[in-house]
């Protein structure tokens, strides 16, 4: 009697496996697979690329006053996975920066209606994120953003030094999620 009901229960579903031809349960297996591999892998990438925008500057891309890239440093201002084919970010420039000077980033947004807008922090040495710029509303339209930040804004890393130093510049979205992060120096 149950096993009558759970089957005719079934059978009134839209979309049933009892109604499937059995050449094509493979296939419906396939592509459902497929798509909860990718979400998970996007979502992992995504994490991944977070838990490394957190972790100590190491080093930084120089660049001159014109944005020339003088040396790269593989690890600055990667697009994450969440952003990439519709966010470019040129480095910072110049890095390092000299006290009384500025540093302009360049963001270009690509997708439209991909980017409500952006937060740029500064990660201190307690793990706490001090705000530094952020934008106004910008959905609906594809979008070149270019601010300057005065290293005068930026807290110690780690010591006495005053903003003289290597600090991680971390931009998010207006959802909370890394769009980029990098190094900057302070010199």
């Amino acid at each position: 009697m149950f096993e009558d009901s759970y089957l005719n229960k079934i059978k009134q579903l839209p979309i049933s496996f009892y109604n499937m031809k059995s050449g094509q349960l493979p296939y419906l297996f396939l592509v459902l697979s497929f798509l909860a591999l990718t979400g998970c892998t996007q979502s992992e990438e995504q994490r991944n690329f977070e838990r490394e925008a957190f972790r100590t500057p190491e080093s930084y891309t120089e660049t001159d006053d014109q944005g020339r890239i003088i040396n790269r440093d593989e690890d600055d201002w990667r697009i994450s996975p969440l952003y990439q084919a519709l966010v470019e970010v040129r480095p910072p420039f110049p890095n390092p920066v000299a006290l009384g000077n500025v540093i302009t980033f360049e963001i270009t947004v690509t997708g439209v209606q991909s980017l409500d807008g952006i937060q740029v922090y500064e990660l201190r040495d307690d793990g706490a994120l001090l705000e530094l710029f952020n934008t106004v509303d910008i959905t609906g339209q594809a979008s070149f953003i270019v601010f300057e930040l005065n290293p005068q804004q930026f807290q110690s890393f780690g010591g006495n030094t005053g903003p003289r130093g290597l600090h991680r510049i971390i931009i998010y979205d207006f959802n909370n999620q890394i769009i980029t992060y990098g190094d900057i120096q302070v010199d």
